[in-house]
C-alpha cells in the first residue's frame, strides 16, 4: 500500500505484520465479514471466529488466545453489541 504525500510516495509496509482481533455481535456477522475480507484484502490477518472456531472447540479458551496473539482489535460497535451481558 502506498500513499502521496507532498508529491511524493511513501511505501506503508505492514502486510503480514499485524494480528487484527474482530469483535461483533452475531447479529451483527454481515459487517464483521465485511471487515475480515477488507482486513484481508491489504494482507493483514485479521481473526475472525468463523475462521478459527470449529465445531467442538472451547471456543472461550480460543477467543481469549485469539485476543492475546493479536496486534488491535476491529470492534464493530453497535447497539446488538452494546446490549450484550458478556463481550469477550
Amino acid at each position: 500500500m502506498s500513499r502521496k504525500r507532498g508529491g511524493v510516495e511513501k511505501q506503508i509496509d505492514f502486510i503480514g505484520q499485524h494480528k487484527i482481533f474482530i469483535s461483533y455481535a452475531s447479529e451483527d456477522e454481515r459487517i464483521a465479514k465485511f471487515i475480515y475480507l477488507s482486513l484481508s484484502s491489504y494482507g493483514l490477518e485479521p481473526w475472525w471466529d468463523k475462521e478459527y472456531l470449529n465445531v467442538g472447540d472451547d471456543w472461550e479458551e480460543k477467543i481469549e488466545k485469539g485476543i492475546g496473539e493479536s496486534d488491535f482489535a476491529a470492534i464493530a460497535f453497535s447497539k446488538n453489541l452494546k446490549d450484550k451481558k458478556k463481550v469477550l
